[in-house]
């Protein structure tokens, strides 16, 4: 399995990421490498955002919101 993080506050862009409560999002790339984003307030808006990202070098392949799977 390849190497999991929880993304700390230090590196949440938006403001609101610091406040506690909201969702828990997880992202599964292609090569195995995963990231959990805790307090997340608006997932589908998160995920677009993510999703959109010309900075990721790997494609996603799967997302859960709350540990279930996400649909567009």
């Amino acid at each position: 399995m390849k190497k999991h993080i929880y993304v700390k506050d230090k590196y949440r862009k938006n403001p609101l990421s610091l406040i506690p409560g909201g969702h828990e999002v997880t992202i599964i790339y292609a090569d195995g490498f995963s990231q959990t984003y805790d307090k997340v307030k608006s997932p589908k808006a998160f995920i677009s955002k993510i999703s959109n990202d010309p900075k990721r070098p790997h494609k996603m392949v799967s997302i859960t919101v709350d540990g279930e799977p996400f649909m567009q």
